[in-house]
């Protein structure tokens, strides 16, 4: 985590974005929190399983910044003397969900630690990106669609076997001068082989 910010860092550095924090943590709650404090180092790592240890003694306004809606439900807080995060979620989650409603249940949870929005892992799907070489190349549109008539059909066919379908095509062509032409569709339901051959004549 710490060498991916580092590569993130050098990156918005080389933009011009000067001044840039990150903050790691189990919830993105918790990881905006340490990337606000401002600190000699750049990069604020909060232990798996401390959020909870680490918001504790942050004001209750910082929960301002999660929702637009949140600003009454501070201010109710910091009229009953609730000033920490600590202190705020130290109270019994029924007892405020009763008073405050969902929307104080909420910040409720985010100042114990307990991200509304939890990174979930997932596997990544597989590339069904396809490609056709013309060699030597043609220069004739008809060559073109009866040569990725084919491939369109491969392509489809994959993305049924793992029941996805295509609302969004992009079609790029290089020359053998350099140059190249892309352009992207959008379907409304799903492209057929024979559709994304029409998009690539």
């Amino acid at each position: 985590e710490e060498e991916a910010a580092l590569w993130l860092l050098d990156q918005l550095d080389a933009l011009g974005v000067p001044g840039t924090r990150i903050g790691i943590a189990d919830g993105v709650f918790t990881a905006e929190q340490a990337a606000r404090q401002r600190l000699p180092q750049r990069i604020r790592v909060v232990p798996a399983g401390t959020a909870a240890e680490y918001l504790a003694p942050l004001p209750v306004g910082v929960l301002d910044d999660s929702s637009a809606s949140a600003a009454p439900v501070v201010t109710l807080l910091r009229r009953l003397g609730v000033y920490t995060l600590g202190d705020f979620a130290a109270l019994a989650a029924g007892d405020i969900r009763d008073r405050l409603g969902e929307q104080g249940a909420r910040l409720h949870a985010l100042s114990g630690g307990l991200d509304s929005r939890p990174v979930v892992a997932r596997i990544p799907p597989d590339d069904l990106e396809c490609s056709i070489a013309f060699d030597p190349a043609v220069d004739r549109i008809d060559q073109v669609a009866f040569g990725v008539r084919a491939i369109a059909d491969r392509f489809i066919a994959g993305l049924t076997a793992v029941k996805l379908v295509c609302t969004a095509v992009r079609v790029e062509l290089d020359s053998e001068r350099g140059e190249t032409s892309e352009r992207t569709w959008l379907h409304p339901r799903s492209f057929t082989a024979s559709e994304v051959v029409d998009r690539v004549r």
